[in-house]
């Protein structure tokens, strides 16, 4: 648009509040914008106070569409401008100047408002006469007629009855008009009428007087044995034996403090003290008292003595026989031991046949007792060269050092009371077992200090094995010793070996070991798992080791060709447990446990030598940044990390591709399109000859600060969109 003068412009009859004017600043020597709508709001403000005549108010053309609320304050209207007939209203959320109606006048002197006369008086009143706008036109007095009357729940007034002993003075004071007959006076008996005043009094009389009763206090009437004088004072007569009355105190009575009468107290009682033996006078009052003494208790027969018990004092001496005597008095039995009466008491063992005496502490042993000696294993009296050897030792002789196959130690307190059985015959010569012959069964104990013989064979030397009795057990019926041994000998399995023609069958208790080749603590036992069915184990027809869990490994040679390991039975690999891993030709598999294939290793490096190396390349495709994702272009690594980018907008209505030019621009040219997303190179500004800008502005834009804008109009800003200029640019339009 060509330069044109003000007064060329086309006229603007209905301006929008958006619409904007150039404006010069004075301040800031420059030429600014401001629109229409903050022209009026910020001009009203600058305006004086009481410069604009109403006269010059168009009153009918302003509504609440036209001002800010809030932006006229009454300072800004001249009051004296008033026409004498208008008054100020508010109607519909407006100020208006309207006529003022009764009782509202205007001052014509100072153009207030103020109320009418009402033709009332100025004074105080109880009774107000009002109009319906609350003004008070009468002010009056109270009358009788004007109180309600007070009702039970209501107050108001109240008259005073003539006849209600109450009376009114001309003060307003209300006060009782009866009074009692008769004056002052102090008197029992009074009279009250219905409303509670007193009118009467009188004296009391019996009548008036409730009767006492044994839980009522009230007036009583001698009766027998009392009597009442004059004054009212109650005394006793004497009394008889067929009349109550008053009697005198003997010397066996005597009265206490609260006037109860009492049996009198006896010199020779002490009170609270209990007597074995009292005296009673004629009339059963005890006078005296004493313990019992010998003469006082009566001979009695023994039957009478029923409880407690006699003293040792009173039983002579040699007057107890055997007959008087309880069983188990003297001596005790059982097979444990029991808890003695008293020191000297005997206890016997019948199935250990042993005898203890309690000494006041413990049972001691008389003799020899089970448990006083204690079988500690065997001794072989021909081995040794002349020492004899330990034969077997039982678990009490290992407990005291007891070794299979070496001589006997010396005896000392460790081994004292235990003793071996001689198992086979012999001469002992030296060592420490006695140095005698020996055959068995021979005793060997030690006594702490030496190993002693006890000469048993002596006894059994003439007996032979087919004369001692035997009693069958087991699977052995022999009756005597010698068929007994004949018949284990036949039908037992021998220590050398043999052949079982039965099941053997090994009980919950037992297990099978073997010692090696090596006889020593050491063996190799087989054992089984609780069975909950019959199980069987069958060995096969091969010869060879059998290989066992633990330690033991299979070779090449321990598998068969034809076997077959089925993969469920080998353990899968991971990356922390060595085993079977499976192949797989997938290259985009997560898995970390499969094993990639030559296929996938070769489909790997194939999609790895496609790829665009760090270094940098040529790509053949598009490059497409996903979801705003940048473009950035890092500063020189000895700078630091900071970049320059492209991002896309969040919302793209169509796809757009610009074209680059073909060459360099010139210097101070910038990139610009034709319209059609092919970029050229252009002066930056635009043209040096013609400065070309849209009419249309469709986007959001913000003046540089510090800088001065200028388009050349008209310029619309599509709705929804603004163009922002801050407080020290400026946009100027032509």
């Amino acid at each position: 648009m060509a330069n044109q003068r003000i007064d060329q412009l086309t006229a603007e009859a209905t301006p929008a509040a958006a619409d904007v004017l150039p404006i010069f600043s004075i301040a800031g020597s420059d030429t600014k914008k401001i629109t229409v709508k903050n022209l009026v709001q910020q001009g009203a403000a600058l305006v004086d106070d009481a410069s604009i005549p109403v006269a010059k108010v168009n009153l009918s053309g302003i509504s609440g569409t036209n001002l800010t609320n809030g932006t006229v304050t009454a300072a800004k209207l001249d009051t004296s401008t008033i026409p004498a007939t208008g008054g100020v209203t508010v109607s519909s959320s407006n100020l208006q100047l309207v006529a003022p109606t009764s009782p509202i006048v205007r001052n014509a002197g100072t153009g207030s408002l103020e109320h009418a006369v009402s033709g009332a008086t100025a004074g105080t009143y109880t009774k107000l006469t009002v109009d319906p706008r609350g003004h008070v036109t009468v002010g009056a007095t109270l009358a009788g007629a004007d109180v309600p009357v007070a009702t039970t729940s209501v107050i108001g007034g109240v008259s005073i009855p003539p006849a209600g002993g109450l009376a009114l003075t001309g003060g307003g004071a209300l006060s009782h008009s009866n009074a009692v007959a008769g004056g002052a006076s102090t008197r029992s008996g009074i009279t009250y009428d219905a409303q509670g005043h007193i009118v009467s009094t009188a004296a009391l009389v019996a009548a008036d007087l409730p009767v006492a009763t044994n839980a009522v206090k009230g007036a009583v009437i001698a009766g027998t044995g009392l009597a009442v004088d004059g004054n009212g004072i109650l005394s006793t007569s004497a009394a008889t034996t067929s009349v109550l009355g008053g009697i005198k105190i003997g010397d066996e009575f005597g009265l206490n403090g609260s006037s109860q009468l009492l049996l009198a107290t006896q010199a020779n009682i002490t009170g609270g003290t209990a007597y074995p033996k009292v005296t009673v006078n004629s009339k059963g009052v005890v006078t005296a008292g004493a313990a019992l003494i010998a003469g006082d208790i009566p001979a009695l027969d023994a039957s009478k003595i029923t409880t407690g018990s006699v003293d040792i004092a009173r039983i002579a001496a040699n007057t107890i026989t055997g007959a008087k005597l309880a069983n188990y008095a003297v001596c005790k039995f059982g097979d444990t031991q029991p808890t003695a009466d008293y020191t000297s008491q005997f206890f016997f063992n019948p199935l250990s046949r042993d005898l203890f005496l309690f000494d006041g502490n413990v049972y001691q042993p008389i003799g020899i007792s089970v448990g006083e000696i204690v079988f500690a294993g065997t001794f072989n009296a021909s081995t040794g060269s002349g020492t004899g050897l330990i034969a077997s030792v039982t678990a009490e002789g290992t407990a005291i050092g007891l070794i299979v196959g070496q001589p006997l130690p010396v005896a000392a307190a460790g081994n004292s009371r235990y003793y071996l059985v001689v198992s086979n015959a012999g001469t002992i010569t030296s060592g420490n077992a006695p140095q005698v012959a020996l055959s068995p069964p021979d005793i060997v104990l030690s006594n702490g200090i030496a190993w002693t013989e006890i000469d048993v064979s002596q006894t059994v030397t003439a007996q032979v094995a087919s004369n001692v009795s035997f009693t069958p057990a087991g699977s052995i019926s022999s009756g005597n010793v010698q068929l007994a041994i004949q018949e284990l000998d036949t039908e037992k399995l021998p220590i050398a070996g043999g052949t079982i023609t039965g099941n053997l069958e090994i009980g919950t208790a037992g297990s099978l070991s073997f010692e090696g080749s090596t006889s020593n603590a050491f063996e190799t036992t087989l054992a089984v798992v609780d069975p909950t069915a019959d199980r069987t184990i069958t060995l096969p027809n091969e010869t060879g080791t059998v290989i066992v869990s633990g330690n033991a490994s299979i070779v090449n040679a321990d598998i068969n060709a034809s076997a077959a390991i089925a993969g469920s039975k080998i353990v899968a690999a991971t990356t922390s447990v060595a085993g079977a891993v499976q192949l797989s030709d997938s290259t985009s598999t997560t898995s970390s446990v499969l094993a990639a294939t030559p296929t996938a290793v070769k489909a790997a490096y194939d999609l790895a030598a496609a790829a665009l190396p760090l270094a940098g390349g040529t790509l053949t495709g598009n490059v497409i940044l996903d979801n705003q994702v940048d473009a950035r272009f890092r500063e020189a690594t000895a700078n630091g990390t900071n970049y320059v980018g492209f991002q896309a907008p969040a919302t793209i209505s169509t796809d757009v591709l610009w074209t680059l030019p073909a060459t360099d621009g010139a210097a101070g040219q910038a990139l610009v399109t034709n319209g059609s997303a092919v970029l050229a190179w252009a002066a930056a500004g635009g043209s040096s000859v013609i400065a070309e800008t849209q009419q249309v502005i469709g986007a959001d834009y913000t003046l540089t600060a510090g800088y001065n804008g200028m388009s050349a109009g008209p310029v619309e800003v599509t709705a929804t969109f603004a163009v922002t200029v801050p407080a020290n640019a400026t946009w100027v339009i032509l």
